[in-house]
């Protein structure tokens, strides 16, 4: 591939939506997150690592909880090797990125592709992180990539959450926050604030690029309205060289290796498509070509069908300084996919109270197909019944208007696990219904 860029002079396009004015913050005064550079970065750090773990941290957690990957186990059928997502856009309102003319060697401003800010651009989102130290002290602010693979899960780069030169972590707070399909100003879709993030002692402890991915759990499912992406793995390395398949990149260039300001400055969103070159080693892949402050975390992904798109990793590292260039993307294997699987189906539901016995009850639970909800206090308390699957995709929902009895038939569901929501004006409780 030829490592030559292509420059496009900015158009200002108008989307429908809000103004960037009503973000917490200017994303135009938001410095990108510099691209790391093997040839200068400290890597790895510690080798040899003995037990790889999951590193998590939530909103309100002073500690940081280590899970060891041996323990955690997909919620999903063990032998697949994909999750499909969710586009809540008719599918002639879909945008198609086939409509890109240039291969990884090039960028071309998404917002020229048909569709535009539709589905899967809806899912591509620009974060905005805050830092600390060690000590809790505020160390800067930053922007990176980003892509929605669940109702309120956000793939991203590993190093957007965590440094180690010096070691730095994901402040949760009004400055931590994702954009989805901001564009030039343009906030079509709203923002949501980062309340937990999800990586690995592999990246956070040891800077292997291997594990420079993590997940952002977010404080409600705007997800829901945007869409996200299927998520896949494979530990075929051919796959990624293989010019058969086509593979995906989008997200936000905003400056070189040097500082200067590329692409409008990571304010207008970029896609590029192709095929790898090589592979560097069991989880990193790389193409000949440079790569850009602000696009860590780039979703990287491929088309199976017109509707079926499956995430496989994020940009993540590259040589932008001299030749020969380069820009790699950290992609997952079973260990990695497993994790994000069980992490997102804990995480699919937001500001609820989970099964609040003392006012619904689910009989039988486990059910073969027929489900008798009954409540135990006054029902208008609730206005409205939703069934949803383990990825947070509503299934079925219905007014309660009346009476202390539903029943509801989920024969017609594949056996799993699938969760009751009952919303109402003070609260919002959910119950867990297993289907054999």
């Amino acid at each position: 591939m030829k490592s030559i860029i292509s420059f496009t002079c900015a158009i200002l396009l108008t989307t429908i939506g809000a103004n960037a004015q009503n973000l917490p913050v200017d994303f135009s005064a938001i410095p990108p997150v510099p691209l790391p550079n093997p040839e200068t970065y400290p890597y790895p750090i510690e080798e040899n690592i003995e037990e790889l773990k999951m590193l998590s941290a939530r909103q309100g957690m002073d500690e940081i909880e280590e899970t060891p990957v041996s323990s955690i186990s997909s919620p999903f059928d063990p032998n697949t090797n994909h999750v499909r997502g969710f586009n809540p856009f008719p599918s002639s309102a879909t945008s198609d990125e086939t409509d890109l003319t240039r291969a990884f060697s090039n960028l071309e401003p998404a917002d020229l592709i048909s569709g535009f800010p539709n589905y899967p651009f809806s899912a591509v989102v620009k974060i905005s992180m805050e830092m600390k130290d060690e000590w809790g002290n505020i160390t800067g602010t930053g922007s990176c990539s980003g892509i929605m693979v669940g109702p309120r899960h956000v793939m991203t780069a590993g190093h957007c959450i965590a440094g180690h030169s010096p070691k730095t972590s994901l402040n949760f707070g009004p400055n931590s926050f994702v954009v989805p399909a901001y564009n030039m100003g343009n906030v079509p879709y709203g923002f949501a604030y980062i309340s937990e993030w999800h990586s690995f002692n592999g990246w956070v402890n040891s800077a292997d690029w291997n594990y420079d991915i993590a997940l952002l759990v977010l404080d409600h499912d705007i997800g829901n309205q945007v869409g996200w992406l299927g998520r896949a793995y494979t530990e075929n390395s051919d796959w990624f060289t293989n010019s058969g398949v086509t593979k995906f990149s989008v997200g936000y260039p905003g400056s070189d290796d040097f500082g200067n300001p590329v692409f409008e400055g990571g304010e207008r969103m970029y896609a590029m498509q192709g095929f790898f070159d090589w592979v560097e080693s069991f989880n990193s892949v790389c193409h000949n070509n440079i790569g850009f402050h602000g696009q860590s975390g780039s979703g990287l992904y491929y088309k199976e069908t017109e509707s079926d798109r499956y995430v496989v990793g994020v940009l993540s590292h590259g040589n932008g300084t001299y030749a020969p260039y380069y820009t790699c993307h950290t992609h997952m294997d079973q260990n990695i996919f497993d994790s994000f699987n069980n992490t997102i189906a804990n995480t699919n539901v937001s500001t609820v109270e989970l099964d609040d016995e003392a006012m619904v009850q689910t009989i039988p639970n486990p059910t073969s197909g027929q489900l008798m909800v009954s409540f135990s206090t006054n029902e208008s308390a609730f206005s409205q019944m939703s069934l949803m699957d383990i990825q947070g995709k509503t299934l079925y929902s219905e007014q309660l208007s009346g009476g202390s009895t539903h029943l509801l038939d989920i024969s017609k569901f594949t056996p799993g696990i699938y969760y009751l929501h009952f919303k109402g004006q003070e609260k919002t409780i959910v119950k867990k219904v297993v289907k054999y």
